[in-house]
């Protein structure tokens, strides 16, 4: 994972990762990407992530991925995410963001 950026939600994308299963051809992509991972209490800590990818009709954990998230500071919802998988299946994947 040496070299992965970490990324925000921020503005109209939302304030953190979708924490349920976003229809598929939604965040401009075709398999959306989320996760009901427990997200981490302690500012500056890393923690592990599941992320699924919804592919395609009422399925939607049809893939896993491992992520990271840190929490940034004690404002709600301050997270950054990283992806630490590789995509080991063609199409076009798109993480998809919420308001909390």
């Amino acid at each position: 994972t040496a070299g992965r950026p970490w990324f925000r939600f921020t503005g109209h994308a939302g304030h953190k990762l979708a924490d349920f299963c976003v229809p598929w051809y939604s965040c401009g992509a075709v398999a959306t990407l989320w996760s009901n991972s427990t997200m981490p209490s302690s500012v500056g800590v890393v923690s592990q992530i599941t992320i699924y990818a919804h592919t395609r009709p009422n399925v939607c954990d049809a893939y896993s991925f491992r992520g990271s998230v840190m929490r940034c500071s004690n404002v709600a919802n301050d997270f950054i995410y990283r992806y630490d998988d590789e995509y080991s299946e063609g199409g076009v994947y798109g993480f998809c963001g919420m308001n909390a």
